[in-house]
């Protein structure tokens, strides 16, 4: 959501009154090239003089030869050269209709043990656990290739190790304290800011929960540019505002509309609210566990240290007797004797007492694993709101000028900020497209029952149309928003998401081209050929209007 306008002095004042103005199995990878610079990676299914079928994510699309420059055709790969490793997985489909996602480690008749990998919204982690699943509440196995499978363990391994490197990078970003006025400026509310390259990030959330929010958005902040580049404004700083709850983020915009967030241009600010109260509880009990585990710790080790005492004193005790006895005396030679049997006992007596240690670590390392988790759980929805509008003052600030920027439509501004929020970030990588099938659930819903906004009249639409100020627009909202994302996703599909084709539709309508006239300047393909795609993605005949 953008805001249009932001008004006063202090964050809680400047804030008051804000809105009211406001798949399956992976086949052999081949790479296509086409004659616009798109590059296309997927499985060919079916091809002819004419045309070749290549499946996606999301369904198979048709590419004529004539709009085909070459063909990379796939074959079995390694770890050292497969470029879709990030998204490789074996899937379990299980007889409850729940799916699993990740690794085939071992299996036999009854069971699969499989790492299930995590890679949620908050897009700067991927996660790994173990599981074990038994063969009578599995449905369906896709499997991946061995060499998909070998090239996705690499990937995941790397990933590890990134993830230490972020975890450090967290620790390394510096908390300053900071306050607020209040709405009437009798009073400060205190808060703490981190400055990084791009943002400062202002919360009265715990300093943990700052340090999180405020890396990631960072990291993804980064892969917008790396994904589009950066040609103005480099220096230029965003404020983004977190508060503590969703209450005290709606009583500050005035409680006029229910969006969890907004981007107000005029000012540079992104303002959201999260629900602190929940991740705290949960972020407890995961410490008070922890702490627990410590404390057996440092009993489990205080009994090894004792034991490494007691042995050192009975082994001193003996190498006093041997000097006294001489190494090379009968009494010598069956003391040292007595030494070796004593040390292969102590050796025999800590291997049982570091067995239960190594138990309390591997815990205490899950619970770190967890913590994290509980992060990505707890913050999930916030981190959504923070990526979609940090990716609007991204557009605002560094995608096009401060002429052009004014004539961005609210539909593709929405659809881009959702499309992206929906991204994840895999090292330096950013990785698009992500599935969200409550979406397309909701649309292909609303085209059955012939409720979908017609084209020309969505690509026209204003902020009252994405705005929620109550329940009585919500349903008109909703649609609008969905809608921009499946046009911009099916663009995105095509490889059409570039710079240079977002100008010059842009450019287009500054130019003063109606703007179904103008799509062809965006989507590269003549309207007919989109509106298929999209009949085909949401099983409509909404007509573009040509």
């Amino acid at each position: 959501m953008r805001a249009a306008g932001l008004t006063g002095r202090t964050v809680v004042a400047l804030l008051a009154g804000i809105a009211a103005l406001a798949g399956g199995a992976v086949g052999a990878q081949s790479t296509i090239h086409l004659k616009d610079g798109s590059v296309i990676k997927g499985e060919i299914v079916s091809e002819s003089d004419d045309a070749v079928v290549v499946r996606l994510r999301f369904g198979s699309i048709k590419y004529k030869r004539a709009e085909i420059e070459s063909v990379e055709r796939g074959r079995e790969v390694s770890s050292a050269d497969a470029a879709g490793a990030a998204e490789w997985r074996d899937v379990l489909l299980l007889k409850s209709g729940d799916e699993h996602r990740g690794l085939i480690v071992s299996e036999d008749d009854d069971a699969i043990a499989f790492d299930l990998v995590m890679s949620g919204a908050s897009v700067s982690k991927t996660l790994t656990m173990r599981i074990t699943v038994g063969r009578d509440s599995i449905k369906e196995v896709r499997r991946l290739t061995d060499g998909q499978r070998s090239a996705a363990r690499a990937h995941i391994e790397k990933a590890k190790h990134e993830e230490k490197r972020d975890a450090r990078g967290e620790r390394d970003i510096k908390v300053v304290p900071t306050f607020w006025d209040s709405k009437d400026g009798k009073t400060r509310i205190p808060a703490m800011k981190v400055e990084l390259e791009h943002f400062v990030v202002e919360a009265n959330t715990d300093e943990d929960f700052l340090r999180k929010a405020a890396y990631r958005l960072g990291k993804v902040f980064d892969a917008y540019k790396r994904h589009f580049g950066v040609d103005r404004n480099e220096a230029r700083k965003v404020r983004v505002v977190i508060f503590n709850s969703m209450g005290e983020y709606y009583a500050a915009i005035g409680n006029a509309v229910r969006n969890p967030a907004f981007y107000a241009p005029d000012r540079k600010l992104v303002a959201a609210g999260c629900d602190m109260a929940a991740y705290r509880a949960a972020i407890d009990e995961v410490r008070r566990r922890h702490d627990e585990l410590s404390e057996k710790l440092d009993a489990e080790q205080a009994k090894i240290d004792k034991a490494r005492a007691e042995v050192r004193a009975i082994v001193d005790k003996y190498h006093k007797a041997l000097h006294n006895a001489g190494a090379t005396t009968p009494r010598g030679k069956a003391i040292m004797r007595q030494v070796r049997s004593a040390e292969r006992r102590w050796q025999i007596h800590v291997m049982k007492l570091e067995k239960p240690l190594k138990d309390i670590k591997k815990k205490i390392g899950e619970l770190d694993r967890r913590n994290e988790r509980v992060f990505d759980e707890r913050a999930d929805g916030m981190l959504r709101t923070l990526y979609h509008e940090g990716f609007h003052a991204f557009l605002d600030q560094f995608l096009f000028d401060e002429e052009l920027v004014k004539k961005v439509p609210r539909w593709l501004n929405e659809g881009l900020a959702q499309y992206f929020e929906e991204a994840r970030v895999e090292g330096a990588r950013l990785v698009l497209g992500q599935e969200n099938r409550r979406k397309l659930a909701f649309l292909r819903k609303a085209s059955r029952e012939g409720k979908l906004v017609p084209i020309p009249r969505m690509l026209t639409a204003g902020a009252e149309d994405y705005l929620v100020r109550d329940a009585s627009n919500l349903e008109n909202s909703t649609k609008h928003y969905l809608q921009a994302w499946c046009l911009i996703h099916l663009l995105g599909e095509r490889g059409k998401l570039k710079k240079e084709a977002l100008h010059a539709f842009v450019r287009a309508l500054a130019d003063g081209t109606e703007p179904v006239r103008a799509l062809p300047a965006l989507t590269g393909m003549e309207n007919p050929e989109l509106r298929k795609l999209w009949d085909a993605r949401l099983g409509t005949s909404i007509r573009m209007g040509e």
